[in-house]
Parts: structure tokens; C-alpha cells; sequence
């Protein structure tokens, strides 16, 4: 049972006003002496309250509602029972102020490993959102070719996604005007066939409830530059007559370049066979094949 009380024009308060039935046993072994609350000052006032409440709502009687109320108390109180109102008071509260994420700063992306000797068309990247961060916990999406947004998160079951946390700290890569108290996603796999690759990301509070998402593009990494050739040299000698008087060339020299090329579609094409004794394996080149030029 409540009862609205307007404590002030500009503030109203919920009363909430009750009876109830407590074991005086149960709440011995906690050394609470219940005893007490049925001679507590104004308890009589609050049950005057829980009499008229009921009266006014339901159109009965006042003195039959009150003769009802009091018979069940002495009946309640013969088993043992403490009866004893209680009341409690609810204000109301602001609305909840939800998570608002800045733009992200994107860091430490780098293309991932390529397949079948074709250039990598995947990279990973990372984004931290700076400033103070009163967020518990995270859920990363971004746009598929068709143009739907796919969660980047585990699925349960239900085909419901988990939710993600923000990671903390002041990772390695991260620029130097990055605070620490920034929070961190990450995600992999991304596409860069279409050049930008669409994300949205929501944060939520303690209490798991999201606010609204803050959209941002993705670009991939520029491409590496093709490593420094490698200089390979020696020299030819050439025949000499040792008693001649003229003036001869001792041999030649023969400079070699070594840069890296692709793998062909089959790994070694047929005619790039009689090649290979004379492969060269350059530095920096993560295992692609070099060729003399």
C-alpha cells in the first residue's frame, strides 16, 4: 500500500506505508528485538494512513475497513507474529545520463598476412576513444559489402552477441598525445577492397544499459614500399698471357641486383625453373621470391 505525499510544490515524494508480519525468532539470532516497532511513536498514525488509503480506493467504510484491519492484527499477533508498520520513502531521480563516445583515434594498423601469393586485401587496426572513460562495457560493428552492420563479437546461442570490454592502459604503439585513460578496441579481418570500411561503436554503464553509437571510418594502411635492393658482385677473370707486353683487362666484373618479385599463381611457373639456382634471398622480404635482373 503507498500514499503520495507532497512534501513541497517542487518536489514530490512516494510513501510507501505498510503492515507486516514479522518473526521475532528469526530476527533474534540477529540480536534485533522487533518487539518494540508495535509501540514505536505515530506507529497508530501510520495505520490511521493504511485505513484511509484503503477506504478512499476501494469506496468501503472507514470504521469497517479499520475493524477488519485490527482483527487480522490481534489474530496475526496470537501466532507469534510482530505486526508493526512500516514506511519508506521513494524521490524521484534524474534521468540516467548514458555513455557519449568521442571519435576514435586509429592506431597501430598494419596489413595481415597475405594468402596464395597474392597482396593482402585484409588489416587490423585499433581505436582508442580519449578521455575519461565512466563506460563498462562495449559492442564493436561495422558495415558488410551489402551495407548491413554485423556485430564483431561472439555469438551465444540464442544468436544474440556478447558484449566487449574496453581495454585500458597506454599500449606501445599508441601516439604519444593519446591519454592513458583512453579505452581501446581492436578488430581484424577488415576488408580494404572498398577503401573505408564503416564502424559503429556503443558503450554502456555499470548497469549494462547502451547509450547511442558513434559512427567512424576505417582506412587501411598505406602499402610497404618494396625493400632496398640487395647489390651482388664478382669477377670474371679473364685469360692472360703472362709474357705478353700489352695492356689487358684482368677480367670483368659482374654486378647482380637482387629484387624482390612475386610468387607466380602456381608458386614456380615452368620457364622460372632454370631460374632458381640463381635465386637470391633478400632481407625484409618475408619470403618472396628474389630474381637477378
Amino acid at each position: 500500500m503507498h500514499n503520495a505525499l507532497n512534501c513541497q510544490a517542487s518536489m514530490a515524494f512516494l510513501a510507501i506505508v505498510s503492515l507486516f508480519a514479522l518473526d521475532p525468532h528469526g530476527f533474534g539470532r540477529s540480536l534485533l528485538q522487533l518487539e518494540g516497532l508495535e509501540r514505536a511513536r505515530r506507529a497508530d498514525r501510520l495505520v490511521e494512513l493504511i485505513v484511509e488509503t484503503i477506504a478512499a480506493l476501494t469506496g468501503q467504510d472507514r470504521p469497517d475497513v479499520e475493524a477488519r484491519i485490527l482483527d487480522m492484527t490481534h489474530r496475526i499477533r496470537n501466532l507469534g507474529y510482530v505486526v508493526a508498520p512500516l514506511v519508506t520513502f521513494v524521490a524521484p531521480v534524474p534521468p540516467w545520463l548514458p555513455p557519449k563516445l568521442p571519435a576514435p583515434d586509429e592506431f597501430d594498423t598494419y596489413w595481415q598476412e597475405s594468402r596464395g601469393g597474392q597482396a593482402s586485401q585484409l588489416y587490423r587496426s585499433s581505436f582508442a576513444f580519449p578521455g575519461p572513460q565512466s563506460m563498462s562495457f562495449s559492442a564493436l560493428a561495422r558495415r558488410d559489402a551489402s551495407g548491413s552492420l554485423v556485430s564483431r563479437h561472439d555469438l551465444l546461442p540464442s544468436g544474440r552477441a556478447m558484449t566487449g570490454i574496453f581495454g585500458h592502459g597506454y599500449p606501445p604503439l599508441a601516439p604519444p598525445s593519446l591519454p592513458e585513460s583512453s579505452g581501446i578496441l581492436s578488430d581484424h579481418d577488415i576488408d580494404a577492397t572498398s577503401g573505408t570500411t564503416a564502424f559503429q561503436v556503443w558503450a554502456s554503464d555499470c548497469f549494462g544499459r547502451f547509450g547511442a553509437p558513434i559512427a567512424f571510418d576505417s582506412y587501411p594502411p598505406p602499402r610497404p614500399m618494396p625493400p632496398k635492393p640487395v647489390l651482388r658482385y664478382s669477377l670474371e677473370l679473364s685469360p692472360v698471357d703472362p709474357g705478353t707486353d700489352s695492356a689487358l683487362s684482368p677480367g670483368t666484373l659482374v654486378v647482380m641486383v637482387a629484387v624482390p618479385a612475386p610468387w607466380p599463381h602456381d608458386r614456380f611457373a615452368d620457364e622460372h625453373l632454370d631460374r632458381l639456382g640463381s635465386a637470391v634471398v633478400v632481407k625484409l622480404t618475408l619470403d618472396k621470391a628474389s630474381v637477378l635482373c
